[in-house]
Order: structure tokens, then sequence, then C-alpha cells
């Protein structure tokens, strides 16, 4: 369909719609993308509580095992297989004549240069990590064009570099869709959250794909995280780079839209302030569907998101965690010869915290009055006179122990 036939609309309508959904969906699915970022940091072996610098901060990397095993066994399965059931074989049906054994073995032959183009063996292992990990990860598989310029013999010439449909992991944070449909076929809408460089930015709109004014009004943004973004890239070590001139976010959306009133799927490009840097076409592609796949690993019916052994392992993961951790405060603290506080004893620790020190003592002057009211054992030691030297070492005699 060209733009004469395209169905007209009312864009001020579009892009508050397509920003509400997104923004929407960050808001109502708070627990699923925290809990996304939990198991993260729990497959990256990062202590689950933050705790003094002082106290045991153990982790046990049993999440990121488990994990590790279940994806390196699905790529061993889907590469390894040189059996009659190799995963991406084609074979004529019903054994086919001549000809269509040959179209067979062309189509192989296609499809095998596209995945080493595509460094698809490469890419999918990381897309099987999170997909376990989370039990869902959404894939990009657009359709990409890219030129190169090579010497031919005296002269330079710009030619197709990249020419197939590629295959990128998208984070599960910047992935939102309608949830009131488990399948994303069958679901009205999805959207992308794109954080872009100046460069990629430009390039879309040197190709009359993007909207140049638009661009540079959006370049001055720069880049706009929602806090799961944030907190998943912290959690990995990285700091925001792109400021405004550099970068900026926009919204991919392929989806319904209710000014056109048609049922038809759109394809428009958003930037966060809700300028279009695409407007909205019915989807070009000619297959009709959304350019994304959406793995699921424990598919649970009537659920748009699966389970993954983050879901099962989390919460006993993190109990054994802190309870190793607790174990070893307290052989620490008996190797220090020291006690154990109740936290409404009346001793004014400086900032609240124990710190270990062989044979510490508590000064006097740190106990306040009220602690004779709550912790009479300490009463009866600091209150303990002595006249003699027998006495005095009897009172010294007592062996430490923890009192709760």
């Amino acid at each position: 369909m060209n733009e004469e036939q395209q169905p007209e609309g009312n864009l001020d309508s579009d892009k508050g719609e397509i920003l509400d959904k997104v923004s929407s969906f960050v808001d109502n699915h708070a627990t699923q993308l925290g809990e996304f970022n939990k198991f993260y940091k729990m497959y990256r072996a990062q202590p689950t509580k933050t705790r003094a610098e002082n106290q045991s901060n153990t982790v046990l990397p049993e999440l990121f095992v488990e994990t590790e095993a279940l994806a390196t066994a699905m790529q061993e399965m889907i590469f390894s297989d040189d059996s009659e059931n190799l995963f991406f074989d084609l074979l004529a049906q019903d054994g086919g004549d001549e000809i269509a054994n040959i179209e067979a073995f062309v189509s192989k032959a296609t499809i095998s240069k596209q995945l080493e183009l595509t460094k698809f063996q490469k890419k999918m292992l990381p897309f099987l990590r999170m997909l376990a990990l989370y039990g869902n990860q959404p894939v990009a598989t657009p359709w990409r064009l890219a030129y190169r310029s090579y010497w031919d013999n005296m002269a330079r010439v710009r030619k197709p570099a990249f020419d197939c449909w590629d295959f990128k992991t998208v984070p599960i944070v910047n992935f939102s869709f309608d949830d009131n449909q488990q399948d994303l076929e069958d679901q009205e809408w999805a959207a992308e959250t794109m954080h872009l460089t100046s460069m990629a930015a430009r390039s879309m709109a040197r190709s009359g794909i993007w909207n140049p004014m638009t661009v540079d009004d959006a370049l001055k943004k720069g880049i706009t995280r929602n806090i799961y973004d944030r907190e998943d890239r912290q959690i990995a070590g990285y700091v925001d780079s792109l400021t405004a001139g550099n970068g900026f976010t926009a919204h991919e959306y392929y989806g319904t839209l209710e000014s056109r009133d048609d049922g038809e799927i759109y394809w428009a490009v958003i930037d966060s302030r809700g300028e279009f840097l695409k407007e909205p076409e019915i989807n070009p592609y000619a297959h009709g569907e959304k350019p994304w796949l959406f793995g699921k690993w424990f598919d649970l019916p009537g659920e748009p998101y699966a389970m993954g052994t983050g879901h099962i392992n989390y919460r006993t993961q993190s109990e054994i965690n802190d309870r190793r951790n607790f174990i070893n405060d307290l052989l620490y603290a008996s190797l220090y010869n020291m006690w154990l506080k109740r936290s409404d004893s009346g001793i004014a620790l400086p900032g609240g915290k124990m710190k270990y020190s062989p044979h510490q003592i508590i000064e006097g002057d740190l106990i306040t009055e009220e602690a004779f009211l709550t912790c009479p054992r300490l009463v009866r030691r600091l209150t303990l006179k002595a006249t003699t030297s027998t006495k005095c070492a009897a009172s010294r005699g007592p062996r430490p122990r923890f009192r709760p």
C-alpha cells in the first residue's frame, strides 16, 4: 500500500496512545520487571542484599550454574546434531522429484548462508541464557539492508554488505506488549524501546526513513531510561554515556491505532518527547506480522509471561545466602570474643553498627539509663563490685556467649 492509500488518522491521538501504552505497561508490570532484575543480579553472582562492609557477603552461584547448564544443552542440541533430525535441515516432501530435491537443497544453502551472515550461532547462546533465566526473552527479527564501501580494482564502490533478516536480542525491560493475549502474534500491539546513538539516528534520516528535523530535536533531549533499565545497567556496572546531543530514546511500535478504527497493524516510531520520527503506516512487511519473536520457557495458560529458573530458585537461594552469611557473622563474632547485642538494649554504638574487634570493650558512656530496664544481665555485669583479687578473677571468669 503506497502513501496515497494510507488511511488518515489523528496524529495527536496516535502519539498519546502509543506513549500511554508504553508507560502504562512499565507501571502495570512493576512486579515482573523488578523480579527480572533480581534474577539477573543473582545470575551474575552478586549478593542479594546490601550488607555492612565488615559483614559476610557470600553468594552461591547456583542460579548461574543451572542457567548455563540449560542454555548450553539447548545450544548443543540446535547446532551440533548431525543426524537425520538436523535442526535446520530441509527435505522435499514425500521424497519429492528431482526438481523438488534441488529446490530443497538451494533453500538449505540459502538458510545456511543467512545463519552465517547474521552470526546466528553466536547470538543464540546469550538469547538462550536469558530465556532460561527469565523464562521469557524477546528478539527482534527485522529485515536489514546495510551498505559498505569496497575497493573494486582502482575505484571504490558501495555495495550491499548485509541484506537479510537479523537476530537481535531485546532487553526484556525494554519490551512492552498487549498483555490481554498470551501469544505475541495475537496481541494487538507491541513496542521496543530503543536507545540510539547520533550516528545511527542520522543514518535513518539520511535514508529518508525518519524525519530529519525530528531527529535533530530528539538529540537535544538525550537518553531517557525507565527505572528497571537503569537498574539493569547498574547491576552490570555501566553508566549512561549518551547525554543530550549524543543520542536519544525512541519507541518502535507495531499495533492497532484507535484513530484509524480499521483493525490494521501499523508501524510507527516515536521519540520519548512524543514526536513522530516515522508517522504511522500500515505494516510494511509482506507477511504482515510484527518483527519480533517472544521465546518462552515454562509457558503457563492465559499468562503472557512464562516462568524460568529464576522464578523457581531465587527465593530459596536468597534464603540460603542470608543464612550462610548469618552463620559466618556469628562465627566471626565468636572468634573475636564479642557479645551479641539486642537492638533495644540501649547501647548507642557509633552509626548503629557493631564493629568487629578482638576482645572489644563497650564504653560505659555509650549505655543509656533505659538500658538498665531492658537488659538486666548487662546491669549485673556492669554493677559487679569486688574487693578481693579472688572475687575479681571470678567476675572475669565467665566465657563469652551469645545472648538474645
